[in-house]
């Protein structure tokens, strides 16, 4: 019983710590949102081996596994197409 309340705290924990990155990551995306350049960061997760035992499996929680750069396409094509207006009218208004 004991080994069994200790798996469940670990567990738990290993939950906590996997979370802590997003927690982590969200705070750094808050900071950065005025950042020029700065792209959206996530966090990806997995499930942890489980154990087999009978009469099943026993899943052994989540860890993080990675911190991305979310990016969107659509996004960064309007992005380039405006700034190549605003460079084309910014050329034509000076001359």
């Amino acid at each position: 019983m004991a080994s069994s309340i200790n798996s469940i705290l670990g567990m738990g924990a290993g939950a906590l710590y996997a979370h802590q990155n997003s927690i982590q990551t969200t705070g750094n995306n808050i900071a950065n949102v005025d950042t020029e350049g700065y792209s959206l960061q996530g966090v990806r997760y997995e499930s942890n081996p489980s154990l087999t035992s009978n009469p099943g499996q026993i899943g052994q929680g989540v860890r993080a596994v990675e911190v991305y750069r979310m990016f969107n396409q659509f996004v960064e094509k309007a992005f380039i197409d405006k700034s190549s207006d605003a460079s084309r009218w910014k050329e034509q208004y000076t001359l």
